[in-house]
């Protein structure tokens, strides 16, 4: 088991981390890994989220398209930010339509004071008055309607088929 204790909340960034991470630890080892990472719950408790484990080649598969993404990553900003593109694919995966998961996300990217535009690596990427063009480019054909929601789907759909979160 790859074990993870976190003090702050359990949220997408730590479970995409365990993700990877399992990714990798399967790809090299090809043994039943599990994730298995605690953080605090959303307003009290804890939270646990458990991956795995992973057929070895699924892993391999996923930890390539992972660092394909990364590769187009070093030569161009792409539209995904961490929450945002959760938030998206977990709507999708949920059976909202496009139109509903990208309005969800575009409340968390752009409203209030955590919201995720103002990061310090998105102020960077797109600015300091960063909108919703960023999230709304359109997609290539035949699948998701834009860019965000089609990179958004292939880092968490994944994760999400795997992923088990229970709030103790």
């Amino acid at each position: 088991v790859l074990l993870r204790a976190e003090f702050s909340r359990l949220a997408a960034k730590q479970r995409i981390r365990a993700w990877v991470r399992l990714l990798a630890l399967t790809a090299a080892t090809r043994e039943p890994w599990r994730a298995v990472t605690i953080g605090r719950g959303q307003k009290f408790g804890l939270a646990m989220a458990t991956a795995g484990p992973l057929d070895p080649d699924q892993a391999v598969a996923e930890l390539a398209e992972l660092v394909r993404l990364r590769r187009a990553g070093l030569c161009e900003p792409l539209p995904l930010p961490t929450v945002t593109g959760e938030i998206y694919a977990t709507r999708r995966r949920g059976g909202a339509d496009p139109s509903g998961a990208l309005d969800e996300a575009l409340r968390r990217w752009s409203s209030g004071a955590g919201a995720e535009r103002s990061d310090t690596a998105h102020v960077r990427a797109w600015g300091p008055d960063a909108g919703p063009e960023v999230l709304t480019v359109p997609g290539p054909p035949g699948g998701e309607p834009t860019r965000f929601g089609t990179l958004a789907l292939q880092v968490w759909s994944p994760l999400l088929t795997s992923e088990d979160v229970v709030r103790l």
